[in-house]
């Protein structure tokens, strides 16, 4: 089984074949063997999002809907489900999760950031779907979102950090990046490890000399070793290992599910 679509009746899932529309708020999050990194916060932005495009949505009803989610999450293995909301109703697809990247590289596009909703995962997905095509076109894994100036915003389906001066930046509040639940696990790994913690900007002008990482539930965080431009431009920049970070990212997943038997406790 590569992907198993449940439907939302309003008591619990089933199986079912989901819209073919798209579906306008969406939030996904690495499974590994029924851990998972940040799961409250990833259903914490799901409901944000949906309360926002659907005030009409019960909170108790999406209460239900993700713990049947929770419930219905496979124990083993490694997945990347989807949880998502249309004006119709709510649907999970459970996928197999791909091979995670060991390293990025990132396409700028001509235009600047295209979101119309940047701080809510969903509306957006067709433009940032399109975007990462073209990136991969390009011979890049996913596209650079920027502002008009050029400052790096994130890229589609990434948020971006980088080093300066031995701190590891976020950008600043002022720019348009969607809440990423793997930067807020970075950060406090950043904290444990007593790593300076700085709110920055980047420019397109400064990516040859910082090393910079992108981070997203799938693949962690990712090293970018190269930037392809639209006018065909390539730069190479400076790398810094994630390796120990992402073993510390893993460190903190925690079970889906409680155990329901001392057996499934071991």
């Amino acid at each position: 089984m590569n992907a198993r679509s449940m439907l939302w009746t309003g008591q619990e899932l089933v199986d079912g074949s989901r819209p073919e529309a798209e579906p306008v708020v969406v939030d996904s999050w690495l499974l590994s063997d029924g851990g998972v990194v940040g799961l409250e916060d990833h259903e914490r932005r799901f409901r944000r999002a949906c309360s926002y495009r659907f005030p009409q949505l019960a909170a108790d009803e999406l209460t239900c809907f993700l713990a049947a989610v929770r419930e219905r999450s496979p124990a083993s293995g490694s997945w990347f489900p989807r949880i998502e909301a249309w004006d119709t109703g709510l649907a999970v697809q459970f996928r197999l999760a791909p091979k995670r990247r060991e390293t990025t590289e990132l396409w700028v596009p001509s235009v600047p950031d295209p979101r119309s909703v940047p701080t809510v995962k969903g509306p957006d997905l067709p433009a940032l779907t399109g975007l990462r095509e073209e990136a991969q076109q390009a011979g890049a894994d996913d596209a650079v979102l920027c502002t008009s100036e050029g400052y790096v915003v994130e890229s589609a389906h990434s948020a971006v950090l980088w080093w300066r001066d031995d701190a590891l930046c976020v950008p600043t509040p002022v720019l348009p990046a969607l809440e990423s639940v793997t930067v807020s696990a970075v950060l406090n790994v950043a904290v444990e490890h007593g790593v300076r913690i700085r709110r920055d900007r980047l420019s397109l002008d400064e990516v040859g000399t910082l090393a910079v990482w992108t981070a997203n539930t799938l693949h962690g965080v990712s090293p970018v070793t190269k930037w392809r431009f639209w006018n065909g431009k390539t730069i190479v920049g400076p790398s810094a290992s994630a390796d120990e970070w992402n073993y510390q990212l893993d460190k903190a997943a925690h079970p889906v599910r409680k155990p329901s038997s001392p057996s499934d406790a071991r």
